[in-house]
């Protein structure tokens, strides 16, 4: 890896900003295929719509590098479509359920799909699954998947998706009335509009997914199924906390933890959650603690989160006691304005107004050399002042 990212940082850091990667505008996949096969070459197709900002950046940022473009043409048929508009994006985004953007997706010169990746990246990271991609270890067979776009939806699927320009999302009622009497996900219409409304499932829906998922993995890809039984598990976790029965949490852990992709880390998550929800903050404290004393700060944004959450919905005192410990080693690592903010509101919180007032000063200090909006931070500046002073008055 070491290798890899030097070879990475060399090609994108010598690049000429001044060439960029050459897409081809076509429409007919037939001839996109015939184009692949006759240059030995796979196909590549940036999936964007004109409302996606980040789609933008991408282009400016990422597609318009030299080494980019030089890796993207040499290994592939570049295509760029609107997934709203284009005729080929549309159908595409139908077989697919194409709906986040951008989506990267990468197909065989025969036109299946063995590639699929989504979001902004920048160079050096896009260089990197560039790499990935070429690789043919990281290539995943989908055979559920048809090579051809005659497949038929049902009209709701139809209208969400956009067709004839207008989109009109289904009611949770109609998601969950079709996919009952549309059960068996290995046929691919079936498949598709299960994974495009997942998050409309009930309970009963979602068991469909987990009775079937090894051969969903076969037939669509583990890449697609594992964040789909990441979300359902998370799902499943979240109708548990009305019952606040942690023994039927971790049975249910148990159960389906080694369903799902890094499962250790994914279950330390959930626990989380759990704890939070059903606001067992002793829990909270444990998980949290062992996590600090395992891996230390790992994450600054991650820690600067879990605490201005303790500030926010948090009244132990002992993990409010904790939480000033891992701020204070955040901003020690980074002195950023938002985690020098977070550490002023949780020493206000916990009653340490001077050095509350101190932080808070530091913060809006930070904020304005960043040119960051300090509104609120000098509004907490203001009641610190105010506790100090009913304080002093006490005296």
């Amino acid at each position: 890896m070491k290798y890899l990212f030097v070879l990475v940082s060399l090609l994108i850091f010598q690049a000429d900003l001044s060439a960029q990667t050459t897409f081809i505008h076509n429409q007919d996949w037939e001839s996109i295929k015939e184009n692949a096969k006759n240059n030995r070459k796979m196909i590549f197709v940036d999936a964007y719509t004109d409302w996606c900002g980040w789609c933008k950046v991408m282009d400016e940022n990422t597609f318009s590098n030299e080494a980019i473009g030089k890796m993207m043409d040499q290994y592939f048929i570049n295509i760029k479509l609107e997934m709203e508009k284009d005729e080929l994006g549309l159908k595409l985004a139908l077989k697919y359920a194409i709906s986040s953007f951008p989506t990267y997706l990468v197909f065989n010169e025969n036109g299946e799909l063995i590639y699929q990746t989504v979001g902004y990246q920048e160079a050096a990271e896009f260089m990197k699954t560039l790499f990935k991609i070429i690789t043919p270890y990281n290539h995943v067979q989908r055979p559920g998947y048809s090579q051809n776009f005659a497949t038929k939806y049902p009209e709701f699927y139809l209208k969400a998706m956009g067709m004839n320009r207008k989109k009109k999302f289904p009611s949770s009622e109609d998601v969950n009335e079709w996919v009952s009497d549309h059960t068996d996900l290995s046929i691919e219409a079936n498949w598709t509009v299960y994974q495009r409304f997942y998050f409309e499932l009930h309970a009963k829906n979602r068991a469909l997914f987990w009775k079937q998922k090894e051969n969903l993995d076969s037939l669509y890809g583990r890449d697609l199924t594992a964040d789909l039984a990441a979300n359902f598990l998370f799902m499943d976790v979240k109708d548990l906390v009305d019952k606040n029965d942690p023994a039927k949490l971790e049975a249910l852990l148990k159960q389906k933890l080694p369903l799902v992709d890094n499962p250790e880390e994914t279950g330390k998550s959930l626990r989380l959650y759990y704890a939070k929800e059903t606001q067992n903050w002793r829990q909270v404290n444990h998980l949290l603690s062992k996590r600090f004393k395992d891996k230390g700060i790992e994450n600054t944004d991650s820690w600067n989160e879990e605490c201005w959450y303790i500030y926010e919905n948090v009244n132990d005192s002992q993990l409010i006691k904790l939480a000033l410990v891992w701020m204070d080693s955040v901003v020690k690592i980074n002195p950023d304005f938002n985690y020098l903010d977070t550490y002023a509101a949780l020493l206000f919180k916990a009653g340490k107004l001077k050095e509350a007032e101190l932080k808070a000063k530091e913060a809006i200090a930070s904020g304005k050399a960043a040119n960051k909006n300090v509104s609120e931070t000098e509004a907490l500046l203001e009641k610190i002042k105010a506790a100090i002073a009913a304080r002093e008055a006490l005296k």
